[in-house]
């Protein structure tokens, strides 16, 4: 991964255009550049985490009591969890590179202004996961947050995956597509391969230095130590210039943030965006007509394609203002034609494809019958329409039984008596697992809770076995 090892690189990676031209009236207020985008909501559209109301009653309800009235940046520095160098030579290196952002503080204000739009999706998933709150840090060193952000040795997007990285993590390129760019793509493939890091190396200093300089080098240096008799902690490895500066980048950006010797740019929860999954091609003109969203600003917003069409690709979600969410909630979701790549994506139907490096197998059982209701326990960012669009429901008939209007906002932890859906099987499934896969990953791509894919496996910890299957536990 690249990294910036002097100012003048610094801001010869901020691209020129740090606003964006086109700026439809829902984002009249946004700073920043393309490709900052918040993934709110994912399979339900629900946005979790956001702190305003709906824009209208039709709008899907949001929960607000995740952040509500919180700053972003001080939720930031309550996630911070890596250990301060204690010896001084590494914290003269960390001070050293506190000075430089000191001096260059438009490098950290432009940049924390071009995460505003994903910071509460970022934070609400580094906590999910249980990651510590630096890597929220690792996109700012690597590109300023630019998702159009290219380094001269090939790598992309705000985490500058290389190509071949890129695709070992499932991110797609051709010569119209580049995943890498795809900020809700290449951020859950981020986080999948610094967890696997952390399962080989076991400290997060590591795993930083791992994923910028590789994690062959990083074991090369550490076994060097070894042999040498000497330890085997980040601050005492031989590495490139850039991954011996690279740790310490972070950690000056954590004290600087924390002390507020920089102040971050307050925080405006209303400039968020929301990915849509998509489950056929996707033409932005088309997109563009019926969500009165330019065509300039939906191709600002969906960087990843090189035209004007989003593919057919596991994971692919359809970057749109959340304002424009009010005309999709006009819409039952089960009674949208489907096979319309556009009517598919504004209700927000997401065929589950197989991802790259995934394997799955569908082993059917006895469908339910008759009109029985199932309990539906609400998750943090769930909405009645995205409930209705997942279990295939009538989204009046549901909002009848449990006696709520379409708007309705949920809270987490509320139950829902759902009907039962009009479908004549149900299938159980199952994962064989491949090389790089994690839990976290696979619970993802079958949209499950990572505490239901353990249980259902007994599974206790992280470990995993190349080519043991899993059964994958019914979505509630």
């Amino acid at each position: 991964m690249k990294c910036f090892p002097d100012a003048g690189q610094d801001r010869a990676l901020l691209p020129a255009d740090r606003h964006l031209s086109a700026v439809c009236s829902y984002f009249k207020r946004l700073r920043g550049i393309a490709g900052l985008l918040l993934l709110l909501g994912a399979a339900s559209l629900g946005l979790g985490g956001c702190s305003t109301a709906p824009v209208s009653n039709d709008l899907p309800g949001y929960d607000t009591r995740h952040t509500a009235g919180k700053d972003v940046w001080t939720e930031l520095s309550r996630q911070f969890a890596i250990p301060l160098p204690t010896e001084a030579a590494g914290r003269a290196r960390v001070q050293r590179y506190v000075d430089f952002y000191l001096l260059n503080s438009n490098i950290v204000t432009v940049s924390l202004e071009r995460s505003e739009p994903w910071a509460e999706y970022l934070l609400s998933e580094l906590k999910r996961r249980n990651l510590p709150g630096e890597l929220f840090l690792v996109p700012l060193i690597e590109s300023g947050f630019s998702a159009r952000a290219t380094s001269p040795s090939g790598a992309a997007g705000i985490w500058q995956f290389m190509p071949a990285t890129g695709a070992h993590y499932g991110l797609r390129q051709t010569t119209d597509f580049d995943g890498r760019r795809d900020v809700f793509a290449s951020t859950d493939a981020a986080l999948d391969y610094l967890e696997s890091l952390y399962n080989r190396f076991g400290d997060w200093q590591l795993v930083l230095a791992a994923f910028n300089y590789g994690q062959g080098n990083v074991a090369r240096a550490m076994e060097a130590n070894q042999l040498a008799g000497r330890k085997t902690d980040y601050w005492s490895l031989q590495l490139s210039s850039d991954a011996m500066g690279y740790v310490p980048k972070i950690l000056a950006l954590r004290q600087i943030l924390e002390s507020r010797r920089i102040q971050p740019p307050a925080y405006r929860p209303e400039n968020a965006v929301v990915g849509i999954p998509v489950d056929a091609s996707l033409d932005l003109h088309r997109v563009a007509g019926l969500t009165n969203v330019s065509l300039d600003d939906l191709r600002n917003l969906n960087p990843a394609t090189r035209t004007t069409e989003l593919p057919t690709v596991p994971g692919t979600r359809l970057a749109i203002p959340r304002t424009a969410l009010a005309d999709l909630a006009r819409h039952d979701p089960r009674r949208i034609n489907t096979r319309d790549p556009i009517e598919s994506a504004r209700a927000g139907l997401l065929a589950k494809a197989s991802a790259t490096r995934s394997q799955r197998v569908n082993t059917p059982v006895p469908a339910r019958h008759g009109n029985a209701l199932r309990e539906h326990i609400v998750q943090p960012g769930e909405t009645l329409w995205g409930i209705a669009a997942r279990h295939h429901v009538d989204l009046g008939e549901l909002g009848e039984i449990n006696t709520l209007p379409r708007g309705a906002i949920l809270s987490p932890g509320q139950r829902l008596m759902l009907p039962a859906p009009q479908s004549p099987a149900a299938t159980q499934q199952f994962h064989r697992i491949q090389p790089g896969d994690t839990l976290n990953a696979i619970a993802r791509l079958y949209g499950v809770t990572l505490d239901a894919l353990r249980e259902a496996n007994h599974i206790p910890g992280e470990l995993l076995r190349v080519g043991e299957t899993l059964a994958i536990p019914a979505r509630r």
